[in-house]
C-alpha cells in the first residue's frame, strides 16, 4: 500500500483502487461463491445472505462511492474465518 510497487499511485490512491477492486468482487461475485459450497442447505442460505450484500456493492459502484469503505476490516474478518480457518491454529 506504500506505492513502492505502484510508484505512480500514491498510498491514498492505492487505498482507493483497493477499495474498488473488492466492492467489485463483493458486487459480482459474492454470490457466485456461495453458489459453490457443497452442503445445500448452507449453500442456500449462504446465496440469500450474499444478493442483497451483492445489491449493496452494486449500488455503492454504479454512484463512485468507493472512497470510504468502513465496512473493510468486518469484510476481512469474516473472509478469514469462512476461508481460512486453520490459520487460526
Amino acid at each position: 500500500m506504500t506505492g513502492s510497487k505502484t510508484p505512480w499511485f500514491n498510498k491514498k490512491e492505492c487505498k482507493y483502487i483497493g477499495n474498488i477492486s473488492y466492492m467489485s468482487v463483493l458486487a459480482n461475485a459474492l454470490v457466485n461463491v456461495m453458489g459453490s459450497i457443497d452442503n445445500k442447505a448452507i449453500r442456500y442460505a449462504a446465496k440469500n445472505i450474499a444478493k442483497p450484500i451483492s445489491f449493496y456493492f452494486k449500488i455503492r459502484l454504479k454512484n463512485k462511492m468507493y472512497k470510504s469503505m468502513p465496512e473493510i476490516p468486518i469484510i476481512r474478518y469474516l473472509k478469514h474465518k469462512i476461508f481460512d480457518p486453520k490459520r487460526d491454529k
